[in-house]
């Protein structure tokens, strides 16, 4: 038995079709065999380069295991594992890497590379002839890590881009792959570039259009489409069988007739009535580009019977619904309910969450409704009528008589315009002392010039380093306001409305949506059956500028100190639902809901 040192030589490329139709396999083979002979060592197992055509990114290569399995089956004679370059032996980052050249390690065997970046392990304590196991390093150590990671990182930026581009066109209707059997795949020109579309097969097609139409008619079972559909010649295309690698063809896969089960995968595959569903559209179909189709929409759904079902809406999108049976829908109960006009209104005192309503029917036969909850806890409940009356004698209360409004015009536009004469007095403050500031530049660097001292040229130069900060740290802004005096006259008239009956608005919304809305412009925190009845309730910051009146009726409460911000914020917020006031205010004007 020869003395000479065993290497393994190994090539990857990330698949088949590049071990196939690329040169890549057969150049790195020659490389790793010219460098294993030119270092003295015998190339095995049978003097072959073990080639895998599987990417470096998963753990599953089958040729890898194959050759550990041969370092473990001759322990001890294999030395050197020799590969291209670290991102030809993985691409799976540093760690993973690092952790396959230890699993070398263990085993006695040196990974190296043909371009010699890899270093064998040296001992930074050797001459002093003491040896730890942190004193034994490569030095290419982090070369190595380096290289590893960019390796995985080049895959990231290449499958970004591919991938990326391949979803693109696939939600555009474009086709990628092979065709599919009843098509042939055609190249075609969009905007100047290059795009791939399915065209139907004229020999190929019709076989799938009768299977459509056969079950369709829902008066043949799938055991007789199919042996009419074999009877008229049907066969699945021959296939090419390989080997376990994926490199060579070993054989044919003879052409098959059609089966139920083959035929119910078939009716279930969109793409022959030109829609296009893929995990890459997230579940939405999408119109094949091209416009060519085997069968209708139409044809499709009835051959389903209802397990797919394709819905044309009159946008011209398209809606995907699985097991469908239009007659067994129920339509969800919604949770507004109008007999319970603050069910979503009003809250537990004890959890702070909506008040559930429900109603319980006594010995005589009478309803007696109660808003509840016991989440948790306690049961707490209050009984329909009381918490009704309680919540609607409250809303009365805050309704303002007619003259109120033209005060809370007089109060907006008053702070509005003070607001504006502020803004306007600090911009021409602010315009002045950027003024200072750059004349006392002008006058400390003609100070510098003059300065023959070093201490006293330091002193204005340090001057002069301030006097810049100061003057980047001012800016003149454009001074306008974020709200016109129209704006705030609109405002007011949108409050009148909602405002005019309050105890009349509960009445008028139709959905949760515009109750959340409407009570969420009156109160900043939904209040409780208690706040209602005591007239405590935290009110909006709306409420700041109207003239609410007190229990009496006589006594205006407004806070005229509030900021023009936190007013206008407000206004903002209510501008978003003038439409629904609007809406509510002309159902009550019309008594309709």
């Amino acid at each position: 038995m020869s003395d000479t040192p065993w290497a393994i030589g190994y090539a990857r490329v990330s698949t088949p079709k590049q071990a196939v139709d690329g040169d890549s396999l057969r150049v790195q083979a020659q490389l790793i065999a010219k460098a294993i002979h030119a270092r003295g060592l015998e190339l095995v197992p049978d003097s072959k380069v073990l080639e895998e055509p599987f990417t470096g990114t998963t753990d599953d290569r089958p040729v890898y295991s194959e050759a550990l399995a041969f370092i473990k089956k001759h322990p001890g004679r294999v030395k050197y594992f020799v590969v291209r370059s670290i991102d030809r032996f993985s691409r799976e980052g540093s760690f993973r890497y690092q952790e396959m050249k230890r699993e070398l390690e263990a085993l006695g065997v040196q990974l190296t590379d043909v371009d010699g970046v890899i270093q064998p392990v040296v001992n930074s304590l050797a001459h002093l002839n003491v040896s730890y196991k942190w004193s034994k390093r490569s030095p290419s150590a982090i070369t190595e890590v380096v290289l590893a990671e960019a390796g995985s990182n080049e895959v990231s930026t290449i499958l970004t881009r591919l991938i990326g581009t391949q979803i693109g066109l696939v939600r555009e209707g474009f086709h990628i792959g092979p065709a599919d059997d009843g098509y042939v795949v055609k190249r075609t020109r969009v905007a100047g570039k290059k795009r791939c579309i399915q065209v139907v097969d004229p020999e190929r097609a019709p076989f799938y259009q009768l299977m459509f139409e056969m079950r369709a008619e829902q008066t043949y079972s799938d055991k007789q489409i199919v042996e009419h559909i074999n009877r008229l010649g049907f066969q699945f295309k021959p296939k090419n069988k390989w080997d376990r690698l994926k490199t060579t063809v070993v054989g044919r896969i003879p052409p098959k007739p059609l089966t139920v089960k083959a035929l119910q995968s078939i009716i279930l595959r969109s793409v022959y009535c030109g829609v296009i569903l893929e995990k890459w559209n997230q579940g939405e179909p999408v119109r094949a580009a091209g416009g060519q189709a085997i069968v209708s929409i139409e044809t499709f759904n009835r051959a389903n019977r209802g397990k797919r079902f394709i819905r044309e809406n009159g946008d011209g999108t398209l809606k995907m619904f699985y097991d469908y049976r239009p007659e067994l829908v129920v339509e969800k109960r919604s949770r507004f309910n109008r007999r319970w006009l603050f069910k979503n209104a009003v809250i537990c005192p004890v959890c702070e969450k909506p008040l559930y309503a429900s109603s319980s029917r006594s010995r005589s036969g009478d309803l007696y409704g109660f808003y509840h909850c016991n989440r948790g806890h306690k049961r707490y409940s209050v009984p329909q009528a009381t918490l009704d009356d309680a919540y609607t004698g409250f809303l009365d209360k805050i309704r303002f008589e007619e003259s109120a409004w033209d005060r809370t015009r007089v109060f907006l536009k008053a702070a509005y315009r003070k607001t504006l004469t502020e803004k306007e007095s600090l911009r021409r403050h602010t315009q002045k002392t950027i003024e200072d500031v750059e004349m006392e530049k002008t006058r400390v660097a003609e100070a510098f010039t003059a300065a023959t001292s070093k201490l006293m040229r330091e002193t204005l130069e340090k001057k002069l380093d301030e006097l810049e900060k100061q003057g980047a740290s001012l800016e003149v802004a454009e001074e306008s306001m974020d709200l016109t005096e129209a704006e705030l006259d609109e405002f007011v008239e949108h409050a009148e409305r909602l405002l005019e009956h309050p105890g009349k608005v509960p009445s008028y919304v139709e959905d949760m949506r515009e109750q959340s809305e409407i009570f969420g412009l009156l109160f900043s925190r939904l209040p409780t059956f208690e706040e209602i009845g005591f007239g405590t309730p935290l009110l909006s910051a709306a409420f700041t500028v109207f003239p609410v009146l007190d229990d009496s009726k006589t006594s205006v409460v407004r806070n005229t100190a509030l900021a023009w911000n936190h007013i206008s914020q407000e206004i903002k917020r209510w501008q978003a639902a003038y439409p629904l006031i609007d809406r509510v205010y002309e159902r009550m004007k019309s008594g309709s809901c």
